[in-house]
């Protein structure tokens, strides 16, 4: 999506029902990455995204730059990256904390 000359990466999301360590192992199964969503005087929020959109979205230059269009059950959010956590050895996406903007 172009706005103003800025590119935003869009990112469709889901947010799973149940969140904790079963959820978490069953979504990286899946290869899903999970992401929590800060901010915004609302509590955060766990979701979760296919790890191949993820690492194609974060091999950009705009995913640390720009702002991230999150779409969560057809409604859009904007954040920003804070914090990424990758596998020690792997090198794969494991975590990502987001503010929203």
């Amino acid at each position: 999506m172009e706005q103003e000359g800025v590119v935003t990466i869009r990112l469709e999301v889901e947010a799973p029902h149940k969140t904790g360590r079963k959820t978490r192992r069953k979504l990286h199964a899946a290869d899903k990455c999970v992401l929590t969503l800060y901010g915004g005087g609302k509590p955060p929020q766990t979701l979760a995204v296919d790890r191949a959109l993820l690492e194609r979205a974060e091999a950009t230059a705009e995913f640390y730059a720009e702002p991230i269009e999150l779409v969560i059950e057809g409604v859009a959010t904007r954040a920003e990256a804070r914090a990424i956590q990758r596998h020690p050895y792997r090198a794969r996406i494991v975590h990502v904390d987001l503010i929203r903007i």
